[in-house]
């Protein structure tokens, strides 16, 4: 019978990505950085810009110093 963490260590052997602090025992994964953007990518990002409102922060200003004055 296999358990949890007879599971869980032999599934870390092959991910290469986890990796654990030897000091506190606490996981994390490797930093992983794409070789290019895909162009599927890029033009999902125009899409998204196109579709966005241009925004400020003015007209928040007044706000935020009603608040911290009352």
């Amino acid at each position: 019978m296999k358990t949890p963490s007879s599971v869980f260590c032999h599934s870390v052997s092959r991910n290469e990505g986890l990796v654990i602090d030897s000091e506190t025992g606490i996981p994390s994964l490797k930093a992983h950085r794409a070789e290019g953007q895909r162009a599927s990518a890029k033009a999902l990002e125009q899409e998204i810009k196109a579709r966005m409102p241009e925004r400020s922060l003015a007209p928040l200003r007044p706000r935020v110093r009603q608040r911290a004055e009352g």
